[in-house]
């Protein structure tokens, strides 16, 4: 179970870190009515505190004009390592 929950985790942070990349320097609110997600969602999205649905990150993806793989965490990284330097403290919150 606990290799499950990592997994999740680490799909979260990828994914949230990946919105965080594409984001810049725009602000949440902007970037949030461009891509059709509010601030705060977006605040819980960059920090991988809320998973985040195929659908809406298919519709992330077409409304950046970027493929879906983009969010999507490469299976080398879902077996070994850190995403975004926080895997290890969750670690030690499951276990």
């Amino acid at each position: 179970m606990e290799n499950l929950l990592s997994l999740e985790k680490k799909a979260s942070l990828y994914a949230g870190s990946k919105i965080k990349e594409l984001r810049g320097k725009q602000s949440r609110v902007a970037f949030g009515e461009r891509i059709g997600a509010t601030e705060g969602v977006l605040y819980k999205y960059e920090r991988g505190m809320t998973n985040i649905g195929v659908g809406t990150l298919a519709r992330f993806a077409k409304n950046l004009s970027v493929p879906l793989s983009t969010f999507i965490l490469p299976d080398d990284q879902a077996t070994c390592g850190n995403t975004a330097g926080e895997l290890d403290d969750e670690r030690k919150d499951v276990a």
